[in-house]
């Protein structure tokens, strides 16, 4: 989750989610009991992935910190972290045992996050401004943290990495609309990108592409929201798309051909965006059923994470098939996939964090993930799939 108070926008109690589309023609059903199929859909599932087993064994993390709004993941220091906005904390994980190793204090309402090299990045609040704190945790002493702060003044709601590890790009709401906001993590220096925007909009979501090259930003008004796409070189706008409905959460593939964006109504209902991230295309619309929250792609691509109803599914790519869905996580709030593939982190409201096993990177996807049509393969079927 991205956005402390997101719930409360889409209509419902932080905290809390709830099916609000069941009804919905040809919708995503997500709910118990579930076939897991796209109804009408009648392209098979991909051959090289195949869907694990739903009684697959979860292990639990009970941080007991409170109701927990990000997670992100540092694969080469073995760490998860979460952040826990009520008590004002960062839990540090070992993501082989599961076990709290760390508890970083001192961060009054974290709650984006994000991490890389042994550093973890997050927003936080005061009474004057928003500020982005970055704590290396190799030298973390205790629970007080040793954080660089950067103010940026403002509503942050979420931020992202760049690949190199250089700038931290913050969706931001100021009071003439939303913008983005850079940190230089070399410099300190603090920029804004300016983006189209009415005083009454505001930043939802961001994400980078894996080269670096594109920012993407998903920002909501009374009308609905607007998508748009920024070149980090430039620093300019290169692309915007209007949405129909306000969007939530935003993803984009590892190759970075296709974007995900999770857009929510209390009266329309939820939706899953598919887009071209070159053009901003929209490539699929798809009804979810259940309020949808989050979204991500896996590591390889080739399935599609969902957190909709107080469910996480996962979902065939290349057809939208529901192959799997977890019903044991209690309000989850948030996703992130291991590394290799195998694993998917959830955090939720009620202060845990689950390890769920979910496939396996073989030698043959692993050669797959690293040619350039590792994504484009499920998503020029997807424009074939009949919804």
């Amino acid at each position: 989750m991205r956005d402390r108070n997101h719930n409360i926008r889409c209509g419902l109690p932080a905290g809390k989610v709830s099916t609000v589309m069941a009804n919905k023609a040809r919708a995503l059903d997500l709910t118990a009991g579930s076939t897991g199929a796209l109804a009408e859909s009648s392209v098979a599932p991909l051959s090289r992935w195949s869907p694990v087993a739903a009684d697959m064994t979860a292990s639990r993390a009970d941080v007991g910190r409170g109701p927990i709004a990000g997670i992100a993941l540092d694969a080469s220091a073995g760490q998860l972290y979460v952040t826990n906005p009520a008590d004002g904390s960062v839990a540090v994980l070992d993501i082989d045992t599961m076990a709290v190793t760390q508890v970083i204090t001192d961060l009054p309402e974290a709650h984006a996050v994000g991490a890389a090299g042994g550093s973890v990045y997050v927003s936080i609040v005061s009474l004057d401004t928003d500020a982005v704190s970055i704590v290396d945790t190799a030298l973390q002493s205790g629970e007080e943290a040793l954080a660089d702060i950067y103010p940026v003044k403002e509503t942050v709601r979420d931020l992202a990495l760049s690949p190199e590890g250089e700038r931290i790009y913050l969706a931001r709401t100021t009071e003439t609309g939303a913008d983005v906001a850079v940190v230089d993590i070399i410099t300190g220096a603090v920029s804004t990108i300016a983006v189209p925007a009415t005083t009454d909009s505001s930043a939802e979501a961001i994400a980078v592409s894996l080269d670096g090259r594109r920012v993407y930003l998903a920002t909501a008004d009374h009308l609905g929201g607007r998508l748009i796409a920024i070149d980090t070189h430039t620093q300019r706008v290169v692309g915007v798309r209007d949405l129909p409905s306000q969007p939530h959460a935003l993803a984009v593939s590892r190759d970075g051909s296709t974007l995900l964006v999770a857009r929510c109504d209390p009266h329309a209902g939820s939706d899953l965006d598919l887009v071209d991230a070159q053009g901003l295309r929209m490539m699929e619309s798809v009804p979810v059923a259940g309020l949808l929250t989050e979204v991500a792609f896996s590591v390889a691509g080739e399935r599609i994470y969902l957190v909709s109803g107080g469910r996480v599914s996962v979902l065939n790519a290349g057809t939208l098939e529901i192959v799997n869905t977890f019903d044991g996580v209690t309000d989850p709030s948030c996703i992130v996939e291991s590394a290799d593939g195998a694993m998917l982190f959830v955090g939720g409201y009620d202060g845990k964090v689950s390890a769920l096993p979910v496939g396996e990177i073989t030698d043959e996807l692993l050669a797959q993930m690293m040619s350039a049509d590792v994504i484009d393969v499920p998503m020029l079927e997807l424009a074939q799939v009949a919804i």
